[in-house]
């Protein structure tokens, strides 16, 4: 858990950041998520939207410092996401993918986005490459039922429903 991280140029915040990334980064065994609390950047409310984009442009500098993580993308692409900004949310969750192509939690976050952003070839691609990579996982089907499901489409969410029946659910 990183708490409070305040990334900003004066008391090389960032640099702190980048060195904590990286003692996570070396862990045995290395953290499935890095949760955070507080401000990822310093006081971007009170601050000009040039300061705001200074402090957000640092961070990702940071982030570019850590190139074998696929967590600290993930992480802003949350942050796209939650600010309806879908092509920096699909860089940052296609970067992730990149890094960690065998985890899938990234690629159904990454289809989630694609649907919610309405880029229904990119979904159904993703969709198609899960189904390649993780075709005997039952966890893999209950995400795709619920990623179809809340895209719309309930008949798809159904079928990935019925193919878990006569398997036996890990989660």
């Amino acid at each position: 858990h990183l708490t409070d991280i305040h990334v900003q140029r004066e008391r090389d915040a960032h640099q702190g950041f980048a060195a904590a990334l990286k003692a996570v980064e070396s862990l045995k065994p290395r953290p499935d998520f890095i949760m955070t609390g507080g401000d990822l950047v310093f006081d971007v409310l009170e601050a000009s939207p040039a300061r705001a984009r200074e402090l957000f442009t640092l961070y990702k500098k940071v982030i570019e410092l850590t190139p074998k993580s696929a967590l600290p993308y993930i992480m802003t692409a949350r942050i796209y996401r939650a600010a309806r900004d879908c092509a920096g949310m699909t860089a940052d969750y296609e970067q992730a993918r990149d890094l960690e192509p065998d985890d899938m939690a990234v690629h159904v976050e990454l289809a989630n986005g694609y649907a919610e952003c309405g880029f229904d070839r990119l979904f159904a691609e993703e969709l198609k490459e899960m189904d390649r990579k993780f075709p005997h996982d039952a966890g893999y089907y209950h995400n795709i039922g619920v990623l179809r499901r809340d895209a719309g489409d309930v008949p798809g969410a159904v079928e990935m429903q019925s193919s878990l029946e006569g398997r036996k659910p890990e989660f």
